[in-house]
């Protein structure tokens, strides 16, 4: 039992994620993402882009913090891995662990409007 993780393949965005919940399970499909040394250098800057343009919706912070709270460690990175949620290119799982754990100031930012409040709560 537990929470399966699928690929969402016809997902139209990243921030695309669905989840669906039966008795005994649930189910995440969320579009994959490809994560190589360019990602962690687009992320923040997409979330520097939403900070200055005042947008109502921070859809990528948001999708940074949901990631985070499915990652805690390399294991957690392994498991939407070998599920094709992460196409890692990276290297290590542990630094994509990293890649989303580390950023403190954007999790305070953004909390308050965290677009996946009703997936993860």
């Amino acid at each position: 039992m537990g929470i399966l993780f699928r690929p969402r393949w016809s997902a139209g965005a990243i921030t695309d994620v669905k989840f669906k919940s039966s008795l005994l399970s649930g189910k995440v499909e969320a579009p994959p993402i490809i994560i190589d040394e360019s990602t962690e250098s687009l992320l923040l800057n997409l979330v520097a882009y939403e900070s200055a343009a005042a947008l109502d919706q921070l859809w990528v912070s948001s999708y940074i913090l949901f990631m985070d709270s499915l990652i805690d460690d390399a294991e957690d990175v392994e498991e939407l891995r070998s599920n094709g949620i992460i196409i890692n290119y990276l290297g290590a799982d542990q630094k994509i662990a990293r890649l989303f754990n580390d950023d403190t100031r954007r999790k305070k930012h953004v909390a308050e409007i965290f677009f996946y409040k009703t997936v993860v709560a």
